[in-house]
């Protein structure tokens, strides 16, 4: 009977041992930066500290088609002024339009993918001590730019291997290419960055919150199948205000905005829950304002990032890393009322 317990003990404690062994790894935590001038201090990193990120994925310049000479064009390159506080670990992010994809040929994606990694290589060289381990690209594409788009992402693999930089390459995915996976083929890379935001368009004026609604995004979400390629959650903590005009028709993006902004009564009536109506023609955001004009605020809160990590569990690959777009305090601040480590409250449903 003493031999039969003790061999029951041993199985008890190896099962133990083997769950322990199968627990899933932490997920790493990191930020976009999103903005053409990089200044970072070191309360910027203490703050992102707080939260357990000690990773940064820069956007280093866009590619844009030139319609005029019919080439693509490298715009908004990162600038990193002096002094500025280096991430212990970086992900270079190039953003690529859909129309760049769409014009060129062959010859034409790989001069492209040639020099897209050129360059990235020399804007990477303000971050010397940063280490970079992946290599990611951000491109809308649709059906019609899929074989392009894969085929450039083929080409940035080889070249990346040429230079004998063993990088991850990863991709942006959106929730329509999650959902219509069909159409629009899974990406050739080894991660992807699941944006779960811009759920709609704020160039037609419809109530609500073009950046995240939260039922559109459960429907693009809820019973989608495994993806076939491992994928990082990114959350919108970003926000902006969108200028319609007095026919509802779209004007431009306000960044620099907030409920502050509209506490002349003179100026400005409150047409809804966070909508605003010019009583006379001013200036917001540097931006020329007409009378009749509509600004709408649009940004998150707390509860909905919390609910909206809920719904994205399910996607996020073990062991990966959860994202927030982007790093602007002032966006944060308004989101978490100053306070940054409350949104540890969303990254901790991961």
């Amino acid at each position: 009977m003493t031999v039969f317990v003790f061999r029951c003990l041993m199985v008890v404690s190896m099962l133990v041992v083997l769950c322990g062994c199968q627990r899933e790894a932490p997920r790493k935590r990191a930020f976009y930066f999103w903005k053409t001038v990089y200044d970072l201090q070191p309360d910027d990193m203490a703050s992102m500290a707080s939260l357990s990120v000690d990773r940064l994925y820069i956007r280093f310049f866009d590619i844009v088609w030139d319609e005029a000479r019919q080439l693509p064009k490298p715009v908004g390159s990162i600038e990193v002024l002096p002094g500025a506080s280096i991430p212990a670990n970086l992900t270079p992010v190039v953003f690529i339009t859909n129309e760049t994809m769409s014009a060129l040929d062959q010859p034409g994606l790989e001069e492209l993918a040639r020099n897209t990694v050129e360059q990235v290589f020399h804007l990477a060289r303000p971050f010397p001590d940063a280490e970079i381990t992946q290599f990611q690209v951000d491109c809308d594409w649709t059906p019609g730019s899929r074989d392009n788009y894969f085929y450039f992402l083929r080409t940035v693999r080889t070249l990346l291997k040429q230079r004998g930089r063993d990088l991850l390459l990863s991709a942006t995915v959106r929730l329509h290419q999650l959902r219509d996976r069909e159409t629009n083929g899974i990406p050739p890379v080894d991660r992807g960055v699941l944006m779960a935001y811009h759920t709609s368009s704020p160039l037609e004026y419809a109530p609500g919150n073009s950046i995240l609604d939260l039922e559109l995004a459960a429907g693009y979400l809820r019973n989608a199948p495994v993806y076939r390629i491992p994928l990082d959650p990114a959350l919108p903590v970003f926000g902006w205000a969108v200028q319609y005009d007095a026919n509802r028709r779209f004007v431009r993006l306000l960044r620099q905005v907030d409920a502050h902004s509209f506490k002349d009564t003179f100026l400005w009536t409150h047409a809804g829950k966070d909508l605003y109506r010019a009583n006379t023609d001013t200036y917001l955001d540097n931006r020329r304002i007409m009378t009749g004009d509509l600004v709408e605020l649009e940004h998150q809160s707390l509860d909905q990032l919390e609910a909206l990590a809920r719904l994205l569990l399910p996607h996020a690959a073990p062991g990966g890393t959860v994202l927030l777009f982007d790093y602007d305090k002032k966006h944060i601040d308004r989101i978490t009322g100053s306070r940054m480590n409350r949104l540890e409250v969303p990254l901790a449903k991961f």
